[in-house]
């Protein structure tokens, strides 16, 4: 049986995978400035504190906890990115997203060593 936690985690991939279709990479996006800082280090913390959250109040496994983590602040990510690509004011951008991406899996990871 297909636990909850990997259908989020399954669907969380999807729609990472269905917005870079709508990313643009503006004109002054490069990969080290500040704003990707910024989109690391949030991911990092979403996913960290919900890989606890799932572990300490839901008791589930590290394994399960690190997916929830990880699909959580996936979802978070993917969410604002399609919110930016909608609003003329704001941009869009798929390096927003690997580094929304890569703190998720740095923080989901971290937070589940220390379970």
């Amino acid at each position: 049986m297909i636990s909850a936690y990997r259908i989020v985690t399954v669907f969380s991939l999807i729609m990472t995978l269905n917005v870079t279709a709508w990313c643009g990479s503006g004109g002054d996006d490069n990969w080290f400035g500040r704003d990707k800082f910024e989109h690391f280090t949030i991911s990092a913390f979403y996913a960290g504190g919900t890989t606890i959250i799932a572990n300490r109040h839901f008791g589930l496994e590290r394994t399960g906890s690190v997916e929830i983590g990880i699909g959580f602040s996936f979802s978070l990510g993917t969410a604002k990115e399609i919110i930016d690509s909608k609003n003329s004011a704001a941009t869009s951008s798929f390096r927003d997203l690997i580094w929304d991406i890569a703190g998720a899996l740095a923080g989901a990871i971290i937070a589940g060593s220390a379970l």
